[in-house]
């Protein structure tokens, strides 16, 4: 019988992994919500140029995601996660020692190639044992909304303190700390293959041209876009209705806050009652009157704060949506490289959405900045409305004996099993990964039935 309870060797792991992550996204994260505010004062700068800041992150981890999701499985994860560190370090104390957005630019782009959230997930998987991986991830998604929360209240706090340039002194003293707790991270005695976990470098086409899969890569490389023109453009008209700039960071942290406990329950609900496929739409629906509300000079703030409220909790729904559809639509066995895909559109949506949204707000009015999200919204409801309701499956891996894959025809036996969605057998490795409806089999039965 499995044992559920985390050992403490687990937990160390847990723990110490779960807070690199939190500072690494962190200090991801805490230039975004004050460079649209507060760059014009740095000399030599322009609206493209902060833009530029903020995407040229997004271009590097996007081409640096799938080789460092590659690599942990040939190389030491420990080692990786350092040179990851210790480029993010560099770029980030360039940033700082320049003092010109030209450093800033610089610094972003080296701190982008540290892409180490592979690595760090690899080692977690490979440091616990399989029945938990569940919860590592919800430790992992835990770190990830903090960050984004811990970001916005820290990064206003110190420029309104102590100058922009001191954020990078501060992400170069979060990684420095990173490094250390490292050391303590134990070492990987066995590393486990799990495709439903990394990155199959054989498998990139097969999944890179699925109808549905692309539509949702689509849907989150639009998501997070629409993300960075946000940031680059309600600063700013908060601004122009006297709202002062660091009560941006309240409404923001507020906003935010509320969004994540709202977010889950609606979705909790949805799952239950099997409305995703209408969640989805509503919420993209919701994001277009959020920018609707800001777009129009109404004459009551109420109206634009309550854009703002909508804007998170349709987005907060809409990330937590997309790869957990992914996760469902994929066939057994390929959910890992689905996964690497799907970040990777992510960090392009981050990389485009800064430099475009930098080019509009130096070339045109910001309001051609609400207006380019309400039209690319729109192209997105008529891209995702044909949509199926997902089927809600788990995935599960099986381990079997060479003589059992030998002397029985596996195949037709899990043909036969109702309630198996998709599978993968794997006979050099052993394994069998499966989709299954948990309301018609279970892995136990599974087991049992290909004994027999």
């Amino acid at each position: 019988m499995r044992n559920y309870k985390i050992l403490p060797e687990e937990k160390k792991s847990i723990l110490i992994l779960s807070v690199i992550y939190f500072l690494r996204m962190t200090g991801m994260f805490m230039i975004v919500p004050v460079i649209s505010i507060y760059g014009n004062h740095i000399k030599d700068t322009n609206e493209f140029l902060i833009g530029l800041s903020i995407g040229i992150y997004g271009i590097t981890q996007a081409f640096f995601q799938i080789p460092f999701g590659l690599l942990s499985d040939k190389f030491n994860q420990k080692i990786l996660i350092y040179i990851g560190l210790i480029i993010i370090l560099i770029g980030s104390t360039i940033s700082y020692i320049c003092q010109s957005i030209k450093g800033i630019i610089f610094g972003r782009f080296l701190q982008g190639i540290g892409a180490i959230s592979s690595p760090i997930m690899t080692l977690l998987f490979d440091l616990t044992r399989e029945h938990l991986h569940s919860k590592v991830i919800s430790f992992i998604g835990f770190s990830i909304g903090l960050s984004f929360l811990c970001s916005i209240f820290l990064s206003f706090y110190i420029v309104n303190h102590f100058g922009i340039f001191n954020v990078f002194s501060l992400i170069s003293f979060l990684t420095f700390v990173s490094m250390i707790l490292l050391y303590f991270t134990p070492n990987s005695k066995k590393h486990i293959f799990n495709r439903e976990t990394k990155i199959i470098g054989n498998d990139l086409l097969k999944i890179l041209f699925k109808k549905n899969i692309i539509n949702l890569n689509i849907s989150i490389f639009l998501l997070h876009l629409i993300l960075m023109f946000s940031f680059l453009s309600i600063p700013l008209k908060l601004i122009a209705f006297n709202v002062s700039k660091f009560y941006n960071y309240k409404l923001y942290f507020l906003s935010i806050l509320i969004s994540f406990f709202i977010s889950p329950l609606i979705i909790s609900f949805c799952e239950k009652t099997k409305r995703i496929k209408k969640l989805f739409i509503n919420s993209i629906i919701f994001i277009i009157l959020s920018e609707i509300f800001i777009f129009y000079n109404l004459s009551e703030k109420f109206f634009i704060i309550s854009g703002i409220q909508i804007f998170f909790i349709s987005f907060n729904i809409l990330e937590i949506l997309i790869p957990s559809l992914i996760n469902k639509i994929c066939k057994a066995g390929y959910k890992g490289t689905a996964m690497g895909i799907y970040s990777t559109s992510q960090f392009f949506g981050v990389a485009l959405g800064g430099i475009l949204g930098g080019y509009i707000l130096h070339n045109f009015e910001i309001n051609y900045l609400f207006l380019t999200i309400i039209v690319l919204s729109i192209f997105w409801l008529f891209l995702i409305k044909n949509i199926p309701e997902p089927i809600y499956v788990s995935s599960v891996r099986i381990m079997i004996k060479n003589d059992l894959y030998n002397n029985l025809n596996i195949k037709n036996k899990l043909y036969k099993i109702k309630g198996i969605i998709s599978f993968l057998i794997i006979p050099e490795k052993n394994v069998i990964y499966l989709q299954i409806d948990e309301n018609k089999v279970s892995v136990k039965k599974i087991k049992k039935l290909l004994k027999k």
